[in-house]
């Protein structure tokens, strides 16, 4: 695979890098390493250590001008309150990774990189705002994520960043051509498309029966999930067309959770804290690439936002 390379947009707009902090969180716990690292008596630390690298290596390799650490909030969120098995299947997070999270904002704070989280919001649904919202103010917007639900938000000034193993070689710039290479549908129609497919993690339910192949060849022929439901009987092959007239009702209910990017009381939040806090942040680089300082005033170098 070749490099990702990120090209500039026409009007050199600035760069907003958006991180979903716990995906990388949960990635780094999970990265084999020859041997486990602790602190002073004996707290674990490959996390924080991880996690430092991958911010570096980002920060080295792209140069953004802003950078946000999102994270997920404590406690229930909106999507729990509308459909009560969202992520019932989620097994807990492990107690040696618990331990480690406040190191992991230490490390931002140290780092100077604001961090964000609203009360009652997913990480994902403030990504999705603050992407939407920075690309109509010609921010070039990159979401550090590998999660396809992140890839519906991909258009003219928002794209993800999928990061792999090996540094720059493995990752993976997604715009809106290779939205389709990937999944076999445009972004607009990612929500169809997830609909069909489902989310173990997350106990979105789906269609069983349908898997990538089929969803994306049934949203391509009947353009959306709706569509599809309402044409199962044409539907050739028996097992999809089985899957959508047997389980209309739940696949209907997984189209209810897309990426929020338009919720003008989260824009509100996200926006007023853009304003307070990233603009005041900037990374600075020696003709090596190498960081050498990031500008910003002491108040807004790691703010968090809750309510």
């Amino acid at each position: 695979m070749g490099f990702a390379i990120l090209a500039r947009m026409p009007s050199e707009a600035k760069k907003l890098f958006l991180v979903d902090a716990m995906a990388h969180i949960y990635r780094a716990f999970f990265a084999p390493m020859p041997q486990r690292l602790t602190g002073p008596g004996g707290v674990p630390t490959n996390v924080p250590f991880l996690f430092g690298n991958i911010l570096r290596r980002l920060i080295k390799d792209y140069r953004p001008d802003y950078i946000g650490i999102v994270f997920d909030p404590p406690g229930a969120t909106f999507r729990d309150k509308l459909f009560e098995k969202y992520k019932a299947q989620r097994q807990p997070m492990p107690d040696e990774m618990r331990v480690q999270l406040p190191f992991v904002r230490r490390l931002c704070e140290a780092m100077r990189l604001p961090m964000l989280e609203v009360k009652g919001y997913e990480a994902d649904d403030v990504i999705g705002t603050m992407a939407v919202k920075a690309g109509k103010h010609n921010l070039e917007v990159l979401i550090v994520s590998n999660d396809k639900d992140m890839m519906q938000l991909v258009g003219k000034s928002v794209r993800t960043l999928r990061t792999g193993s090996g540094g720059l070689k493995g990752d993976i710039i997604v715009d809106e051509k290779k939205v389709e290479e990937l999944l076999g549908v445009r972004p607009e129609r990612v929500v169809d498309y997830m609909a069909l497919l489902g989310d173990t993690i997350d106990n979105i339910p789906g269609a069983k029966g349908i898997g990538e192949k089929g969803a994306a060849e049934l949203i391509k022929k009947y353009g959306s999930v709706e569509s599809a439901l309402d044409h199962a009987d044409e539907v050739s092959n028996k097992r999809y067309r089985e899957a959508l007239q047997q389980q209309r009702e739940q696949v209907l209910m997984s189209v209810g959770y897309p990426v929020s990017s338009e919720n003008h009381h989260l824009e509100d939040k996200t926006w007023r804290f853009w304003i307070s806090s990233f603009q005041e942040f900037r990374v600075k680089f020696d003709d090596s690439g190498r960081v050498t300082d990031v500008e910003g005033d002491g108040d807004a170098k790691s703010k968090i936002l809750i309510d």
